[in-house]
């Protein structure tokens, strides 16, 4: 299992997509978006162990050029994503409401993907976009604390080591005469 996010949307949500990789990226994240084909996907998936799929108002109801619903396709790239996530059991499927979306009703899933009914579906907005990143990274598996971070706690506690070592020789020394 990988240490990744996964962003599944459709091109409606596409704003919302790319503000919510920006935030999380900036916490030094690893996410994967855009993927082309089933390969890619294939390659991509097993890095990751959080998955979010973005639903606007639309998402259940969104129709192809000859009105047929696009989750009804089982070619949609949307539905190819949710079934593959829904299959693996160690990844984190979170669902996020953008700007006030219904979440879907069971019976408006299709059979492959009615898993995603019973999701702790989470609501943002751009308004409160931060406020709304900030209650989602909790519900994600991992979160990797930024390199100087980890810099600055291991400078810290080399320092703290070296202080002792220091106090414990002349401690040692001043009791040898």
């Amino acid at each position: 299992m990988g240490n990744g996010i996964f962003i599944c949307y459709r091109p409606e949500e596409e704003a919302f997509a790319k503000s919510i990789r920006d935030r999380l990226k900036a916490g030094r994240l690893n996410i994967f978006m855009d993927v082309k084909n089933s390969i890619e996907l294939a390659d991509v998936l097993p890095r990751c162990d959080t998955f979010l799929v973005l639903i606007g108002k639309d998402w259940a109801n969104a129709c192809d050029e000859h009105q047929k619903r696009l989750l009804d396709d089982s070619h949609d790239w949307v539905r190819i994503e949710i079934e593959e996530a829904l299959k693996r059991n160690d990844v984190k499927l979170i669902p996020l409401l953008i700007e006030e979306a219904p979440a879907p009703k069971i019976e408006e899933l299709p059979d492959a993907i009615k898993g995603l009914a019973y999701r702790q579906f989470v609501k943002i907005s751009f308004p409160s976009i931060d406020y709304d990143i900030q209650r989602l990274i909790p519900l994600i598996k991992w979160i990797e604390p930024p390199a100087t971070t980890q810099r600055t706690t291991h400078r810290w506690i080399i320092l703290i080591i070296v202080v002792v070592l220091i106090f414990l020789l002349l401690m040692t020394s001043n009791h040898q005469y």
